[in-house]
Order: C-alpha cells, then sequence, then structure tokens
C-alpha cells in the first residue's frame, strides 16, 4: 500500500527549520500488518518546539 511519510533526512540541522528543511514528506509503500500487528491512521500530529 502507499501511504505519506515524514522522513527526517538531518538530525541536529540548524534552525530555522523552514530554511535547513530537515524533515521531508515523501510517498512510500507499506508493508500491509503482518499477524499481530495493526494498522493505524495518523489524522493530526504537533511537535513542540521547547
Amino acid at each position: 500500500m502507499k501511504a505519506q511519510v515524514t522522513l527526517l533526512r538531518e538530525a541536529g540541522a540548524a534552525r530555522p527549520y523552514t530554511d535547513s528543511r530537515p524533515l521531508e514528506i515523501v510517498e512510500a509503500t507499506v508493508q500491509d500488518p503482518g499477524p499481530g500487528e495493526l494498522l493505524i491512521k495518523m489524522a493530526a500530529a504537533g511537535l513542540c518546539h521547547s
């Protein structure tokens, strides 16, 4: 299945992150859940800057 995922391309990137852009949202192929696993849909997430 295809899913949008967020990749951290660079740890410890310089601020402001809007300029250094350490995160990238890409489409990736994700395997279906196996036995004892489940698939959840994230509708929203927050990131604390502190």
